[in-house]
């Protein structure tokens, strides 16, 4: 947009028109490059208001659509169809919605519907395309019949009959009125910018291209994210709808997209947990998106955490109440919402939680009120700091509890995109989830499913193929103890790069302030513990037994007491299993700076001096005493 501003703004008749389905994501990107007197950041829910009130009337077409009429999602599951035959209502619905109404074959048709024989057929609605069998096609379409009845018999309207209706009222006036299109007018604009494009139907894409031609036309959007109920999307369609409008202006058809596969928002921790999300899709349902390649991240980050539990209990205490919470023996991977809720009230507060749309106002509930509660497909477009990804498996269905299982645990069968189609989009939900996060992303479960258990056995012990075909096992995730609340505003990776600095920290300080290097190699081993990195803890503990070792020494020679023969020989002792210490833990450095002492420790005594200069400390890395 800034770029058309510094090319075009000189223009009087130029202007810009941003488009999104969330007014937050409007007012982001509005607050972020500014506005202008020639540019409109709205949401598409506004923009059809403004046309439907500018246009003029045509007659036999629809111009009012009350919302008592329309039939939403929830209304069709409850007056319509309850999913109760052998296809997902979801399905059903998107596949109204997105084949049969929504698309550009249904706009050729003069009841602005695919006929059965088109539905069925693979030449329009092919495998990539429409992913379900004619017999589940039978079913749908049958289906459909009884809504249209149903629609008509009611006189309700759906979407696809408002934009139908929009644009047989823009085609038309375009003829008996082209003044709406000069100037300052919602029927033209120089350039459209829409984001999150997979959210939108083939006939509402065409909407835009009427607004501006295919040459003004900027979309964006990602295809794992297409969580918008009743929308499949694939960015082909886009082309296919600038072929019906082009003509003989092959100039007008938009180009293939590019793709973008540097991540500006999140860190490599994250973006390595969604591409394993990613990959599960791609595996099960490998026509759901394209596979654009893995993104990668301009930074390195911690993978995200998993809140977990142990059979204990905990006090809580906060400026409200003070309560102990027992945690019943035996319950593993969940996190009560007792402890969430003073977390982010006190610990962690201003981090925002994710769950299901439908699950908003009974997370706020159990987490005291918490206002940052937000539905995952409302959160579309926006990113946040920190998030807790709340609740999203205990709130699948019961019927689908199992498949995610036998999904994630590599258990699933080849037919198994024919039997769950309605996983697919719930992949999509989680992989939107985790892509709304920066730089600390949490998950928690308060209460205990088939599908939770195998997602937190799966996050913490994925295994990756190499090169040369051996399996090793790399967790995209660590396991959080939720129960010790001073440590759960931060993750395990956090807490191991947090013990790396205070160790680096610490050798800087030993030469100039002992005490000062002392309390670092303390804080590093806490931090070692608390990631559950019990390599680097042993190595910190050794090196500042070393360290505590050699600075003793050192008082003791300044005072003389080193001089006692029987001081001699025990502190060789003590120093000889020390260095057999660092050698074990390949601290060679540090065992190189040990070695320089005790051979002045042992410099009288002939043999240890001459084994520990010939043998051991020559052959040491490092001119001096290094980390």
């Amino acid at each position: 947009m800034e770029h058309d501003r510094q090319k075009f703004g000189r223009n009087p008749d130029f202007s810009q028109l941003f488009v999104a389905r969330s007014p937050r994501l409007c007012r982001y990107v509005e607050n972020n490059i500014g506005s202008t007197p020639e540019s409109k950041f709205t949401t598409f829910r506004e923009v059809i208001d403004n046309l439907e009130k500018l246009l003029p009337k045509v007659e036999s077409v629809r111009v009012d659509f009350p919302e008592s009429e329309c039939m939403t999602f929830s209304r069709f599951k409850t007056e319509i169809y309850d999913g109760s035959g052998d296809v997902d209502t979801l399905v059903v619905w998107t596949n109204i919605r997105s084949f049969i109404k929504g698309s550009i074959e249904a706009l050729k048709n003069s009841d602005f519907a695919v006929t059965e024989e088109e539905y069925f057929s693979h030449e329009n609605f092919g495998k990539k395309r429409c992913r379900f069998s004619i017999e589940q096609r039978k079913f749908i379409y049958n289906v459909f019949l009884k809504y249209q009845e149903k629609m008509k018999e009611y006189d309700m309207w759906d979407n696809c009959d408002r934009i139908i209706a929009l644009i047989q009222r823009l085609q038309q006036a375009k003829t008996t009125d082209p003044d709406l299109f000069q100037g300052d007018s919602w029927c033209k604009w120089s350039k459209i910018y829409v984001d999150e494009v997979q959210d939108y139907t083939q006939s509402e894409c065409l909407l835009f291209f009427h607004l501006s031609g295919a040459g003004n036309l900027f979309l964006a959007g990602d295809p794992a994210q297409n969580v918008v109920r009743g929308v499949e999307f694939r960015f082909e369609d886009i082309r296919s709808v600038g072929y019906h409008i082009a003509g003989d202006r092959h100039d007008l058809i938009p180009l293939k997209p590019k793709t973008v596969n540097t991540n500006f928002r999140s860190h490599a921790g994250i973006l390595g947990c969604a591409a394993s999300i990613l990959s599960q899709m791609f595996a099960q349902f490998p026509d759901s998106a394209r596979q654009l390649g893995k993104d990668d991240g301009l930074f390195q980050g911690p993978r995200p955490g998993k809140f977990d539990s142990y059979p204990t209990h905990v006090t809580l205490f906060n400026l409200k109440f003070t309560h102990t919470y027992t945690i019943p023996t035996g319950v593993f991977h969940m996190a009560p919402p007792e402890i969430i809720g003073n977390l982010v009230a006190e610990k962690m507060n201003g981090t925002v939680i994710l769950t299901h749309d439908d699950h908003v106002k009974e997370c706020k509930k159990k987490l005291g009120g918490y206002e940052l509660v937000y539905g995952i497909r409302a959160a579309k477009g926006l990113e946040f700091k920190s998030v807790i990804v709340l609740d999203f498996f205990s709130a699948l269905p019961k019927d689908l509890q199992k498949p995610w299982r036998e999904m994630l645990l590599g258990r699933a069968g080849g037919d198994f995109s024919i039997r769950h189609p309605e996983v697919e989009g719930q992949l999509k939900l989680l992989y939107t989830a985790v892509t709304r996060c920066i730089e600390r992303l949490f998950f928690a479960e308060t209460l205990s499913s088939i599908s939770g258990d195998a997602f937190v056995r799966w996050m913490t012990t994925t295994t990756l193929k190499s090169p040369n075909g051996s399996l090793s096992t790399r967790a995209i995730a660590t396991l959080n103890n939720i129960t010790d609340i001073e440590n759960m505003t931060m993750t395990q990776d956090e807490w191991l790069a947090s013990g790396i600095s205070n160790a680096e920290a610490a050798e800087a300080e030993e030469s100039n302030n002992a005490s000062t290097a002392q309390s670092l190699f303390e804080k590093a081993i806490y931090c070692f513990e608390q990631a559950k990195h019990d390599e680097f803890a042993n190595k910190a503990k050794a090196q500042l037994q070393s360290f505590n070792f050699r600075c003793r020494v050192l008082d003791d020679r300044r005072t003389g007491s080193s001089e006692n023969e029987s001081y001699r020989n025990e502190t060789e002792i003590e120093g000889a299993d020390i260095m057999a210490k660092l050698l074990q833990e390949n601290l060679l450095l540090e065992a190189r700076g040990l070695g320089n002492d005790l051979h002045f420790l042992t410099k009288k005594i002939y043999s240890s001096s001459d084994f520990l200069q010939q043998f051991l400390v020559q052959k040491l890395p490092g001119a001096q005493y290094s980390y």
